[in-house]
């Protein structure tokens, strides 16, 4: 009994619906099924022509296992230490830096991100958080509470007046008299 390890080519996309991964490849000019390995916890359905590497287990008519391989479509330039998770068709990449940093890229034509969360989200922050988008900024929420010493809504605009904070109204029909008092109703919207 014999293993040995040659080079291969993913030759059809896979339909992942077997217990395990199971895809066609092509080796020495003929196509048979193998199992692809991946690490624990991650999972994909390689493309066509994806070069690899397979064992065959247990002699000429053994099973086989391929190990993917696209060294050639990778993110580059890593420091020591750092990891990448890339994907060779969308470019798109979530890297782990040395210095502590997650950074995740988008590309193609649309470079979207969806997040879905089932739970609760927590974020914590130590330090400043800044947002800046090129469109509009949604938020949909049945209340949204921000608890700030300060709100600031624009910028440069006026200060924002709350039911039961005291309010000066010049009057104009009856000349320049000044008359004071509360605001006594507002909006659904409340500020701090």
């Amino acid at each position: 009994m014999r293993n040995f390890l040659r080079r291969c080519v993913i030759s059809l996309v896979g339909k992942d619906e077997r217990d395990i991964r199971v895809q066609q490849v092509s080796y020495n000019g003929k196509a048979d099924d193998a199992e692809i390995w991946a690490p624990y916890g991650m999972s994909y359905n390689l493309p066509p022509d994806c070069l690899s590497l397979y064992a065959q287990i247990g002699g000429d008519e053994g099973n086989l296992i391929v190990f993917p391989d696209r060294s050639q479509d990778r993110v580059k330039n890593l420091k020591e230490g750092e990891v990448s998770f890339f994907n060779p068709l969308t470019k798109t990449s979530t890297t782990y830096r040395k210095n502590g940093d997650l950074e995740i890229v988008t590309s193609g034509d649309s470079g979207d991100m969806s997040v879905t969360i089932k739970k609760d989200l927590t974020i914590t922050v130590t330090g400043d958080v800044n947002i800046t988008a090129g469109g509009d900024v949604d938020v949909t929420a049945t209340n949204v509470n921000i608890d700030a010493s300060a709100t600031n809504l624009g910028v440069g605009g006026q200060p924002i007046a709350r039911v039961g904070d005291s309010v000066e109204v010049t009057g104009v029909s009856s000349g320049s008299s000044t008359r004071t008092g509360t605001i006594t109703s507002g909006g659904v919207n409340t500020s701090i």
